[in-house]
């Protein structure tokens, strides 16, 4: 979850937008990161990944320093249980077993942490 808060504090990104990048969206090269999808659930249940809120939330974001740090340590660790052949496989932040995070347990653990 840290890199989860990093990623929300560095970017100012929307919860939703930050559960949403896939690894072919980030690019650490270039220090960028391409805002095409929102995970959101709905009613707090089925998980669905949808576009962003607005039309001018879809585009790229820069990407401080510790926040490329960030996304090169989500892309360090070990991915296993992804769902295979949905629109959710492939996200850069999961739980360790490799199913999505859910939004509002993020957010419940960040204002647990605050």
């Amino acid at each position: 979850m840290a890199d989860l808060f990093e990623m929300l504090l560095g970017t100012g990104m929307r919860r939703g937008e930050s559960l949403g990048p896939h690894s072919a969206d980030v690019h650490l090269a270039e220090r960028m990161l391409l805002v095409r999808w929102s995970l959101t659930a709905v009613n707090n249940n089925h998980l669905y990944l949808g576009h962003p809120k607005t039309k001018a939330g879809r585009n790229w974001v820069s990407l401080a320093p510790r926040v490329v740090a960030t996304l090169e340590h989500q892309a360090a660790l070990t991915r296993t249980g992804q769902p295979k052949g949905t629109p959710l496989e492939g996200l850069v932040f999961r739980r360790p077993d490799g199913s999505p995070l859910r939004p509002q347990g993020a957010l419940v653990e960040l204002r647990r942490r605050r």
